[in-house]
C-alpha cells in the first residue's frame, strides 16, 4: 500500500462493491468498525444497475485512514474490495503526480493526436 502520511481527504473510493448492495447496506458494513459516515454514494448506470463503485465520506481524516487500512483487499460477500483515497480531479494525488491530465480525443486541443493532425496548420498560422 502507498504512503498515506500526507493524506488530507476524508473521502474514500471503494471499488468492487457487490451489485446487490445499496447505500444502506454499505453504511451498515462499514459502520461495524465504529466510524462516522457523513455521506455514501454508490454509482449507478442510467438503468439503475450498480457500477460496483462507491464514494464514502467520513467525519475526519483519521477515520478515512483507518477504513483504507482496514478494508483494503478484504472481502465483502464474494467481492474483493479495493479501498483508496478519493481526490478531486484537479488535485494531484500521489498516483497522478507524475502524469498530467490531458484530453484523449483526437478532436480535443491538447491531445497528441490533435497536435499531429492540426499542429502544422497552427504553426504556419502563427508564423505569418
Amino acid at each position: 500500500m502507498e504512503d498515506t502520511t500526507t493524506t488530507t481527504t476524508t473521502r474514500v473510493c471503494i471499488k468492487n462493491v457487490p451489485t446487490s448492495f445499496d447505500e444502506k447496506d454499505l453504511k451498515k458494513f462499514l459502520g461495524k468498525q465504529k466510524v462516522t459516515i457523513t455521506d455514501c454514494k454508490i454509482l449507478r448506470r442510467s438503468d439503475g444497475l450498480s457500477r460496483k463503485m462507491a464514494f464514502v465520506g467520513f467525519a475526519d481524516e483519521t477515520q478515512a485512514k483507518y477504513v483504507v487500512a482496514h478494508f483494503h483487499r478484504t472481502y465483502c460477500l464474494t467481492s474483493r474490495l479495493i479501498v483508496e483515497y478519493a481526490f478531486a480531479k484537479n488535485n494531484n494525488s500521489e498516483k497522478n503526480s507524475n502524469s498530467s491530465v490531458r484530453p484523449w480525443s483526437k478532436h480535443s486541443k491538447g491531445s497528441s493526436k490533435y497536435e499531429k493532425i492540426h499542429g502544422s496548420k497552427e504553426k504556419e498560422g502563427e508564423e505569418k
